[in-house]
């Protein structure tokens, strides 16, 4: 019987959702249980591992999930891309990691890893600073090497670029920003608004640059549009049925949901609201969210438990049956979740250095909230 979502469900009869019934691809995720995660897919043979402090992004074009991000703590300092095609049930690697040699910095400072003529990011902490850019068909990473300590001196390095990979020719490069700064974040987040085709940066106040920062269509200048109200660790993913953002967790743990309403024109300044929501879900920070474009709902799973979140009744319900094996640690500085708009399921990655990446499916039905 489903208990703290009762209320919820209701709220939500009156919910539109185009093409519910169809959903192209596996089997598998076309008939999963409502509102339960499933095991879609694990491999032993896996020889990288998940990182738990690493970044995860959906490609639209493609349709797959694709990880960048090290724990970089430890001796697996790894800034491969690693991408899973859900319809293919495969992991693909898109190039070996850089020998730790190779760390350097170029004639003006930034890091830079990898051969000539092929650089690449350091191995770092990226959290929700990855995203997918589908007017550049390219990753957009914006997030800072503060915890990547190379056990040989790099001298004359003194900042991380904004970083483009290209996905089509699996390359890096370094965003041209005409000699204006460019925003990169510690711990912090992104996202892509469809709407007004911009990107989104919002760095806190933990370090990094801090406040909201957009890129607009012409993809060519940087700007700050509104302060920060958060620390670290925290999450952001657009509203794409109300055109907003919504950021969830903060450093100290936080439940509340802070809405940022941008202006209709990029570079122009938006607009904060902070709001409290009713029903339950944990306080934390450092979890995984996603947004479903359908069913217009937010995804999250703060310390293990999977809450929805619904912007318009401003609500959070707990999916009771949604739960994952008790050895498995998505809780715990976890980003690698995406929503797959072709199949209708949000993905979640889990793993550890001990256990390879273990690829989780679970298919959000909102009438089926209510329960018997």
């Amino acid at each position: 019987m489903i208990r703290e979502t009762i209320a919820f469900g209701v709220a939500l009869l009156g919910l539109a959702v185009p093409g519910w019934a169809e959903t192209p691809g596996p089997a598998e995720l076309a008939d999963l249980p409502p509102n339960e995660w499933v095991v879609f897919h694990e491999d032993e043979s896996l020889e990288w591992r998940r990182q738990g402090h690493g970044g995860a992004a959906y490609d639209s074009k493609r349709g797959t999930l694709l990880l960048f991000g090290s724990n970089s703590h430890g001796s697996d300092w790894d800034n491969s891309v690693h991408e899973f095609d859900p319809a293919a049930k495969r992991w693909t690697t898109h190039y070996p990691p850089a020998d730790p040699s190779t760390y350097r910095a170029d004639a003006t400072g930034k890091r830079i890893a990898g051969p000539e003529g092929r650089i690449m990011p350091w191995a770092m902490h990226t959290y929700d600073s990855v995203l997918y850019d589908p007017r550049l068909d390219a990753l957009v990473m914006t997030s800072v090497s503060s915890h990547t300590k190379p056990k040989h001196p790099v001298p004359g390095a003194t900042g991380d670029p904004v970083w483009i990979y290209d996905l089509t020719d699996r390359e890096w490069r370094i965003f041209d920003s005409g000699g204006e700064r460019a925003p990169t974040v510690f711990a912090s987040a992104s996202a892509y608004d469809a709407g007004r085709d911009t990107l989104m940066v919002y760095g806190g106040n933990g370090g990094g640059t801090s406040g909201m920062f957009e890129l607009g269509p012409d993809r060519k200048r940087w700007q700050r549009v509104a302060r920060a109200h958060h620390e670290i660790h925290f999450n952001m993913d657009y509203d794409a049925r109300n055109g907003t953002l919504a950021v969830f967790g903060d450093y100290g743990n936080s439940n509340k949901v802070w809405i940022y309403t941008p202006h209709p024109t990029p570079g122009r300044k938006g607009r904060w609201e902070e709001r409290v929501p009713e029903g339950e879900c944990p306080r934390d920070q450092s979890f995984p969210v996603a947004y479903d474009k359908r069913a217009g709902l937010f995804l999250l799973m703060p310390r293990g438990v999977t809450c929805v979140y619904d912007p318009d009744a401003n609500r959070y319900a707990i999916l009771p049956d949604a739960k994952i094996r008790p050895d498995e640690e998505a809780e715990d500085m976890n980003y690698n979740m995406v929503y797959d708009e072709r199949h209708d399921v949000f993905l979640l990655v889990t793993g550890t250095w001990r256990a390879p990446a273990r690829v989780w499916a679970l298919r959000l039905d909102p009438g089926a909230l209510q329960g018997p």
